[in-house]
């Protein structure tokens, strides 16, 4: 659960898929507004707008004290500044709806929150909306800004492309994620923007530039296949007419008749009339007339042909191998020399200029397995998650290893859809969703202590013990007793065992008091007025020994949880 500051006075607190904005009522227009009045306000406002999902559904209005709170419930959704960690063209697809919630306030003279903890974006399938939780639909109803839609939207999509959660005055360059030509130059635009629909027409413009580059690439790419099946093709009918051409005359004559017919021609002087015995006849006639005086000849000959043939056609492509050989050599060449600057950076102090210098350098260039594992924990430590994943999903065990209460809300809407199977498993055991740890495992390396480590813990608190048993017996029989699978679990389930008969007498005794602390308060509740005093002191020492009860267990419990990889696993 976590709560931002939002609307002035006003909170909100986020539980999972809900959340609830809660205001004083005094910071209505009308501090003696009702639920009722709320509700028939805001079904008249959405009804004018046709139910628009730009805004987003309030499902429910309630008082709570003197505070009035709007539900939502909003699933596969994360707040905006999560819009950072996208590639430029998603980025772009959700700017098109920041466009349409100016237009909606523009349109029906509505204000909107433009506040970046207002807004929310949707990981629903082939829905890149991004939705506004506040906005004015009911005179009692009280927004504290008066920011005018042009300037709210230019505002949201820079505070998307930046690391600014407020915009002043003009970005500089430093404070862009992604510094590339093409994203400054888009911020410009939106900046000498002097009417909304400008934003939408160099928003569409660009998507579509981006999209016939791709088919632009994709045509290539089937012609350079089309190409490679016509040469396949081309060799594999020659082959077969050269092959077929001298086997013809003979292929239906028996042995003994091809006997008969060469012993004929030599009778009849046509063998060798046409040379003296022992002499070469290298006259074109003669040339040819050797190549295809036998099958066997005539196969050698197609044979060199091909030979040359495919040489010939293959040399442009050795060539440009070669040629792009020696490209990627001088193109890592080139990182490595600047890898030299931008560690040297990093010593003397420089950070954010490093991390930027390393950033613009493409990974693939990179030659070293160590540099590229500086550039993965560079991104990781700067919360590009995004991107780090895409360029080596492995990362998501270091990831996973260090989620915590700034991270797991962004990482789980990077994993929305399940994507990634690995932080699946480490966001399950962040939440103590034990069951979903085990059900992932398949998608886990255990020879990884730290996830061998989690997944017993998962079947330690969930009283699994015999199930582990069997994975651990099926692991020994697959991989055998030297495996570092086995190893890992099997230590870890030795360190467990003590501790899970502590957790379960401390189970035991929780549930003890609980049924002690139940007992006490009926007995309360069903005793005469002379006998209240004591039964209510009953009841006061029931509770004290379930409280007492209850933290046992929680520390008992908590001993498992905070257990490190390296104690659990002795190896």
């Amino acid at each position: 659960m976590s709560t931002l500051k939002i609307n002035h006075f006003g909170e909100l607190e986020v539980i999972g898929n809900n959340l609830v904005y809660f205001s004083p009522v005094t910071e209505f227009n009308n501090s003696n507004v009702t639920t009722e009045k709320l509700k028939e306000d805001y079904s008249k406002f959405m009804d004018k707008l046709n139910y628009t999902e730009l805004l987003a559904p309030i499902n429910e209005f309630t008082e709570s004290g003197k505070f009035m709170e709007f539900h939502y419930q909003q699933e596969n959704t994360a707040f905006y500044h999560t819009i950072r960690n996208l590639d430029f063209e998603k980025q772009l697809k959700y700017f098109r709806s920041i466009v349409e919630i100016a237009n909606i306030q523009k349109t029906y003279d509505t204000q909107i929150l433009w506040q970046i903890e207002n807004f929310i974006l949707s990981h629903e399938e082939n829905d890149q909306q991004i939705r506004a939780l506040l906005y004015e639909f009911s005179d009692d109803f009280k927004v504290y800004d008066n920011t005018d839609a042009l300037t709210g939207m230019k505002n949201l999509i820079l505070m998307g492309l930046t690391k600014l959660n407020n915009i002043i005055g003009k970005p500089n360059k430093a404070d862009f994620i992604n510094k590339s030509d093409e994203v400054i130059d888009f911020a410009e635009s939106v900046l000498q923007a002097k009417e909304i629909d400008d934003i939408k027409t160099d928003v569409n413009n660009r998507i579509d530039i981006i999209e016939q580059r791709k088919e632009e690439e994709r045509k290539r790419l089937e012609k350079e296949q089309e190409e490679k099946q016509k040469n396949k093709k081309f060799f594999k009918g020659k082959n077969k007419k050269h092959t077929s051409k001298n086997s013809s005359k003979n292929e239906n004559l028996s042995p003994k008749e091809q006997i008969r017919r060469k012993l004929k021609q030599q009778y009849n002087g046509k063998a060798n009339d046409d040379q003296p015995k022992g002499k070469k006849d290298f006259s074109l006639k003669g040339i040819k007339k050797a190549m295809f005086s036998s099958t066997r000849n005539t196969i050698l000959t197609i044979v060199c042909m091909l030979a040359v043939v495919t040489l010939v056609i293959s040399l442009p492509s050795i060539i440009n191998s070669n040629s792009k050989d020696k490209a990627q050599a001088e193109r890592e060449q080139k990182a490595n020399n600047k890898l030299s600057t931008i560690y040297r950076d990093y010593i003397n102090g420089d950070k954010e200029k490093a991390h930027q210098e390393m950033f613009a350098l493409n990974y693939k260039d990179i030659p070293k397995k160590e540099d590229k594992k500086v550039y993965l924990d560079w991104l990781i430590e700067e919360k590009k998650y995004t991107k780090a994943l895409d360029l080596n999903k492995n990362v998501a065990y270091k990831i996973g290893s260090n989620l915590n209460k700034d991270n797991i809300d962004s990482i789980k809407s990077i994993n929305a859809k399940d994507n990634y199977k690995i932080l699946t498993f480490y966001i399950a055991d962040y939440d103590d969703k034990f069951q979903t740890v085990i059900e992932n495992e398949k998608y886990v390396d255990l020879k990884r202590k730290d996830v061998a480590n989690k997944l017993v813990q998962a079947y330690t608190l969930t009283n699994q013990e015999e199930e582990l048993d069997k994975k651990i017996d099926k692991i020994r029989d697959k991989e055998g007793t030297s495996s570092k699978e086995y190893k890992n679990l099997n230590s870890a389930k030795q360190y467990y065992d003590t501790n899970s008969d502590e957790l379960k007498d401390k189970l035991d005794e929780k549930k003890k008091a609980s049924d002690e602390l139940d007992k006490a308060k009926k007995e309360y509740d069903k005793a005469k007025d002379k006998d209240k005093e004591d039964k209510k002191k009953d009841v006061e020492r029931a509770e004290d020994k379930y409280d007492h009860a209850k933290d046992r267990y929680k520390k008992a419990y908590d001993k498992i949880v905070d257990t490190k990889p390296n104690d659990a696993i002795d190896n």
